[in-house]
């Protein structure tokens, strides 16, 4: 799946703090299951079979993103940052950590 960087820009230009500054689900775990689809996604919807295979390798790339950060959630990592607990991240590295999770489940 290529595009153009400016309108992978755009796509991803709600991702930041958490969803548009909700702190709710990471931006960089949104963009991961993004390129992820774009990919390896499934192209017929009613096929069951396909969208359960796709849901799979999301909730690998998820529970991977989980195991690296502890969370999916912005805030919480936020607070993880701020009381020092495993490790401190900037937003920067864990976009890094979640593309190298894509880049492996993509294959």
């Amino acid at each position: 799946c290529t595009l153009p960087l400016d309108v992978i820009t755009k796509l991803a230009s709600s991702f930041g703090g958490g969803i548009a500054g909700r702190r709710e689900m990471c931006g960089a775990v949104s963009g991961m299951l993004l390129a992820i689809g774009c990919i390896r996604g499934h192209a017929i919807p009613e096929s069951a079979e396909q969208k359960q295979a796709h849901y799979a390798l999301n909730r690998t790339a998820m529970e991977k993103f989980e195991e690296k950060l502890g969370t999916i959630i912005c805030r919480e990592r936020l607070e993880k940052n701020k009381i020092g607990e495993n490790n401190v991240f900037t937003c920067r590295e864990i976009c890094e950590i979640a593309a190298d999770i894509a880049a492996e489940i993509i294959g």
